[in-house]
């Protein structure tokens, strides 16, 4: 995944860190600039496990770079059937390699790894040696050694322990020559398996001045026009390359109808009246590091500039808005730096305006890392069917930037992609129809549908949804369960997840807490005190022992069960706890705050214990890992107890269950009060807290979660949680679809 954080958003230790590594890096970052190296380098790795790190200190020249990539990468893909793999920028490229290598050993996956940095060699040969002290199998590094007149070549100095190493060190110099050699020798090194340290010898340029330098704004010149078809093709083709971009249209055109149709989790097209929400959303999308790309009429620019200026303004947030105009004069002028008055400033922006096809096309490559807000212009004219032949036998009359491109293949598979969280009409475009008939398609296996029907005996929840959290529980399993026991072991946290019901339904109901009390004292072999039960009350607490034993007999079948049982208790006893909160507020609501529900209340979902469970039945997972793991599954956690919240809250109004953090929130900003909650009609405190914004409070929090969990994934070596991460960002789609139906 490309980085996301320039200096400027960096924490203040981070950014200290950051910036005396940039100060001290000591290369020109010519080699990044020119982009030969990195196009040979994506040439020769662009197998499905090989890693091309670049590490950029310079966050002027992270854009610079990043354009560069893009370009290369582009070409490359559009010449070979070959699936180019995404290049990683960071300014701490060598942790990243370090990790790289310690996956691919953990994993037994092939593939080679290949960085290369602004820094000289003697700063990349310090990193590289104080984390990666021997040099690994498959792995290419590429530094630059600058040359000063009269010295000595600093090369020199490190070569000898480069050598000790394992390393074999090739020269080049920064020329045509050597360059046709340094790719031969990239094609040799991949043959033969050796690692290697490519020295690239350049000059240095004096007062600071760099030759290679690239300009980086558009050439302009009014010298055409783009058509919409273009503009919707070269979209298209950035939403295929990249998973963060998510598109917002208010476009009214059926030339988008086949982007919205081929990506219909990642793309919308909004109306007047959903701007304002769309923007929000855009915004909070791009605080956990998606990349919203925004179309609009200028005029609609105009209308909505002051949300957009609030939105953007001061928060270093990844947006790109396109502003679609027709006849702009001003193009010249953009070139000169200068801002007319008729574009809408927004501070902060980069504005470029592509007058060609060639242009648009480079401009749109450069979106996926761009670090802040784009704003792109376009002259953008519809070329009719019926003007098309006209346009193809007169070149000189019409750009060539204006006929459309061919269509793309078709491309076949289901598509994941980030979370859209707005209950508003342009999130509900976006459910997920085959989620939903994937859960409705589920079949239970033979144990679980036994269970199921033995809850039915005492419980009223329908099968929808069981079905519901065995399709979330498949979803969210870790990647490193041993295939063997996958299915059984989904199985049985389905089984603890009859159990949470069997509790929270009580624990819901005032004043019950010796039936509680009962039921804790059963999932703890314990025989509870139930004199005072009804018949229909005991019944449901035999059913849960009962349960509670298949369900604990199955996790002692587990091959790593004794390496963490007391943890999995541990985890067992936080929603146990859970209930007893429960109980606490439904009988005493006055005691409700914010800080308690969040901290308590999350363990109702499980998902820690799921994760212990799976680390039971995963043979090859490293136990050092264990404590950054709990962590990520921890805000897992929380993201799955808000998207829960969010859809169930209007249901607990009736039977006054007041557990949920969505009247904690209500209470603290003084919308309603606990007494309120008791008496008003459940109409009316609904009324309330909609008007309230709170289910936008609580995806704030979501979207912070979210951010930290990917962090912690992301540190994680011994299992790849990319596709789980994925997982949870639909799990919250399935709650917003699922809205009141669990």
């Amino acid at each position: 995944m490309i980085s996301k954080k320039p200096l400027e958003t960096l924490k203040d230790g981070e950014r200290a860190r950051e910036q005396a590594a940039h100060d001290n890096r000591g290369g020109t970052g010519r080699l990044i600039r020119s982009g030969w190296p990195l196009e040979f380098l994506q040439q020769a790795f662009h197998a499905p496990n090989d890693r091309i790190i670049v590490e950029v200190h310079d966050p002027t020249l992270r854009r610079e770079a990043s354009l560069q990539a893009l370009l290369s990468r582009t070409a490359l893909a559009e010449e070979s059937d070959a699936e180019i793999q995404p290049v990683r920028f960071t300014a701490r490229g060598i942790n990243t390699a370090r990790g790289y290598v310690e996956a691919r050993h953990r994993l037994g996956t092939g593939g080679w790894i290949a960085i290369i940095g602004d820094s000289d060699i003697g700063t990349l040969a310090r990193s590289v040696r104080s984390l990666i002290p021997e040099a690994p199998e498959r792995m290419v590094v590429v530094s630059e050694c600058i040359h000063s007149d009269g010295g000595s070549c600093p090369a020199d100095h490190f070569r000898p322990e480069l050598h000790v190493a394992g390393w074999t060190v090739r020269d080049f110099r920064d020329n045509e020559q050597s360059r046709e050699r340094f790719s031969s020798q990239l094609a040799a090194v991949r043959s033969d398996g050796h690692s290697s340290w490519f020295v690239v010898h350049t000059e240095h340029a004096g007062n600071g001045a760099d030759s290679t330098a690239l300009a980086r704004r558009p050439k302009g010149g009014n010298e055409g026009v783009v058509s919409h078809d273009a503009l919707v093709t070269q979209l298209t083709r950035l939403l295929e390359h990249n998973g963060d971009i998510l598109l917002v249209t208010l476009a009214q055109s059926t030339e988008w109808n086949p982007l919205l149709e081929r990506f219909p989790r990642r793309s919308l097209a909004v109306d007047s009246a959903e701007v304002s929400h769309g923007l929000t959303w855009a915004s909070a999308l791009a605080d956990f590091g998606g990349h919203p790309v925004f179309v609009m009429t200028s005029d609609q620019l105009t209308q909505h500039h002051r949300q957009i200026v609030e939105e953007l303004t001061g928060r270093n947030l990844a947006w790109t808005l396109i502003v679609l105009e027709s006849d702009l004069d001003w193009i010249d002028v953009v070139n000169t730096g200068v801002s007319p008055g008729l574009i809408p400033f927004i501070p902060g922006a980069t504005l470029v305006a592509p007058a060609s096809l060639g242009e648009l096309k480079r401009e749109i490559q450069r979106v996926s890392l761009n670090e802040r807000c784009l704003l792109m212009y376009l002259d953008v004219r519809r070329l009719w069917p019926q003007l098309k032949a006209q346009a193809e036998s007169e070149e000189s009359k019409t750009p060539a930037a204006s006929l459309p491109e061919p269509p793309l293949p078709t491309v076949n598979g289901t598509e994941l992609a980030p979370a859209t969280p707005l209950k508003s009409a342009a999130a509900r475009r976006t459910e997920s129809r085959t989620d939903q008939q994937l859960i409705e398609a589920i079949e239970f296996s033979a144990d679980t549908w036994n269970w199921i029907k033995q809850y039915e005996t005492v419980g009223h929840r329908n099968q929808y949804l069981w079905k519901w959290c065995q399709y979330g529980i498949d979803l969210t399993t870790l990647p490193c369960v041993d295939p063997e026991t996958r299915d059984h072991v989904c199985d049985t946290k389905l089984l603890s997840v009859i159990i949470c019901v069997l509790l929270d339904d009580v624990a819901d109901r005032r004043e019950s807490r010796n039936w509680l009390e009962a039921l804790l004292a059963a999932v703890h072999d314990q025989e509870g005190d139930e004199s005072n039960l009804s018949e229909e009350e005991c019944r449901h607490v035999a059913v849960t022992r009962a349960l509670w034993n298949d369900y604990a007999s199955r996790a002692a079948e587990y091959s790593r069960y004794d390496e963490y049982r007391d943890i999995w208790s541990f985890d067992l006893e936080q929603f146990f706890n859970t209930m007893r909160y429960a109980a606490l507020v439904n009988d005493n609501p006055e005691m409700m705050n914010c800080a308690e529900h969040d901290l308590y209340t999350p363990h109702n979902m499980l998902m820690v214990s799921f994760g212990t469970l799976d680390l039971m039945c995963s043979r090859q997972f490293d136990p050092r890992e264990l404590g950054t793991l709990r962590e990520a599954l921890w805000h897992a956690q929380t993201m799955g107890r808000i998207g829960n919240v969010i859809s169930t809250w209007r249901r607990e109004i009736p039977d006054r269950d007041f557990s949920a953090g969505i009247f904690a929130r209500a209470v603290a900003r003084g919308a309603i009060n606990s007494e309120e909650l008791q008496s008003l009609n459940p109409g009316v405190v609904q009324n309330l807290l909609e008007q309230g914004e709170f289910e936008e409070s609580l995806l704030q929090k979501w979207y912070w979660h979210r951010s930290q969990c990917t962090a912690a994934a992301e540190r994680i070596r011994s299992a790849d949680l990319t596709a789980v991460l994925d997982a949870h960002d639909r799990f919250l789609m399935m709650h917003l679809a699922s809205s009141g139906r669990i």
